[in-house]
């Protein structure tokens, strides 16, 4: 009877042991991280104006011009406008409130959906 008192308090202890090594470190699985939100790279930072040169109204091409007739553009000559390199392309960001509305045409006016 003694023999199996000490089997069995040696099978508590071995289980205990065993038990405590399964359980997971709880401190082990924190990690540090950067609380900061990062928003979302807008489309004017993915380098759509990284090669346009900036200009005035009056460079922009008859043909966009008439585009931006339309009252969905009213005030478009006091907008930022750019255009590329080669010409082709013709951007045009305007203000609204805190929101920057942009088009994109090319030379013959068609606009380019983003």
């Amino acid at each position: 009877m003694k023999n199996i008192f000490i089997f069995l308090a040696g099978m508590f202890l071995v289980s205990m042991t065993a038990q405590a090594q399964v359980e997971p470190d709880t401190l082990s699985n924190v990690r540090e991280g950067n609380p900061q939100v990062v928003a979302p790279k807008l489309v004017q930072d993915q380098g759509y104006t990284k090669d346009m040169i900036r200009v005035k109204a009056a460079d922009i091409p008859a043909a966009v011009q008439l585009a931006l007739k339309g009252n969905e553009y009213n005030g478009w000559e006091d907008a930022s406008l750019f255009k590329s390199k080669s010409g082709d392309v013709y951007r045009i960001e305007m203000k609204d409130g805190d929101m920057t509305k942009t088009y994109r045409f090319d030379r013959r006016g068609k606009r380019i959906k983003e």
